[in-house]
């Protein structure tokens, strides 16, 4: 067990290195599937064995940063940008065998944003968005079998993002158009339901029994293709609305 853990940790550890890291900015970038479906259960299944599971997220976002310096005085000014998220996902794994199984993720989302410039800078406004985001599917392995398994355990994943989620969402943005009228245009990217693109992610997990209990682990390392060529079309002009 300690080989499988070591190597796994090797593996994740030259691929995270390999990876450039960007922080999020100041305002919470489009969230992702939750903890709790990383490559499926987390708990000891049999072949034959289904698991559902769901889980909820919820964040607030208004801080803003400027490199490592906060700028305070942005909601002293009431100039802010606020983001409300709430994300629910469904999960559904399968035990093909003992050891292999399958697994599915949908995402589903609801958003909203409030700013001032996005409105002309007049008055405050919501933008939104909801529905399902990018749903994922992959497999996993465990790497131990039988009696060992129930005392800890690792597995190991493959799986695909998929661009199920409207890269395209619009709402209703206001004071914007000719002479103070509304119009409809692309949400901010930040409450987007999908990115256009395909993902592979690699992920792990494992368990591990302490005394009458199980505890468990998942490490997941996500890495996102490019968007598809369509992507620019978010940005077309936008289609007015009578104020």
């Amino acid at each position: 067990m300690k080989r499988y853990i070591l190597l796994s940790a090797i593996i994740f550890g030259i691929l995270l290195l390999s990876q450039k890291s960007i922080a999020q900015g100041c305002v919470a970038i489009r969230q992702f599937s939750g903890i709790g479906n990383a490559v499926g259960q987390l708990n000891v299944q049999t072949q034959g064995d289904w698991n559902i599971s769901t889980n909820y997220r919820y964040f607030r976002s208004f801080r803003h940063f400027s490199g490592t310096e906060e700028q305070p005085q942005r909601v002293e000014q009431g100039t802010e940008v606020i983001n409300w998220s709430h994300g629910v996902d469904f999960n559904i794994s399968y035990s093909f065998t003992d050891r292999l199984f399958g697994t599915v993720s949908l995402p589903f989302a609801y958003n909203e944003r409030s700013s001032l410039y996005e409105h002309g800078r007049q008055s405050r406004h919501l933008s939104y968005s909801g529905g399902l985001a990018d749903m994922r599917i992959g497999a996993g392995y465990w790497l131990l079998s039988g009696e060992k398994a129930t005392k800890g355990n690792l597995a190991l994943g493959l799986g695909f993002k998929l661009p199920t989620g409207n890269y395209n969402a619009q709402s209703t943005f206001y004071n914007v158009g000719p002479n103070g009228t509304s119009e409809i245009r692309p949400v901010d990217q930040s409450i987007q339901l999908g990115d256009g693109g395909f993902g592979i992610t690699l992920e792990s997990q494992g368990i591990k029994q302490f005394k009458s209990a199980l505890f468990g682990i998942t490490m997941p390392f996500i890495s996102s293709i490019p968007a598809t060529p369509t992507e620019p079309e978010r940005l077309a002009p936008a289609k007015v609305k009578p104020s």
